[in-house]
C-alpha cells in the first residue's frame, strides 16, 4: 500500500512539474484511490461514521486549499517548476524510504 501510495505522490509531482496533460491523467485519480483505501482501512467499527464525517470534512478542506494552489500554480511557471520539483522530491524520499 506504501509504495502506490508513494507513485501517487510521484505522478502528482510529476503532474505539477512537467504540466502534464490527456492520457497520463487517468492515472492519478486510480493511485488516490489506493491513498483513500489506506485511510479507510484505519477506522473502526466503533467510530466509523465520527470518522468518515472527519475524514470528508478534512479532504474537502484540503481539495479546497489545493484547488487555489494549482490556480495560483497555473498563473505562476516558474512557482509551479519549484513545487512540482519539492513534491517529486518529497515522493523520492518517502518510496525510498
Amino acid at each position: 500500500m506504501e509504495i502506490l501510495i508513494g507513485f501517487s505522490l510521484l505522478m502528482a509531482g510529476t503532474f505539477i512539474f512537467a504540466t502534464v496533460k490527456g492520457k497520463l491523467t487517468w492515472a492519478l485519480p486510480m493511485l488516490a484511490l489506493a491513498h483513500g483505501w489506506a485511510h479507510g482501512a484505519e477506522g473502526n467499527e466503533d467510530g466509523f461514521w465520527l470518522f468518515a464525517v472527519g475524514f470528508m470534512l478534512g479532504c474537502t478542506a484540503i481539495l479546497t486549499v489545493g484547488y487555489g494552489v494549482g490556480v495560483f500554480l497555473r498563473s505562476h511557471p516558474v512557482m509551479r517548476q519549484v513545487a512540482g520539483g519539492a513534491w517529486l522530491a518529497a515522493a523520492i524520499a518517502v518510496i525510498a524510504g
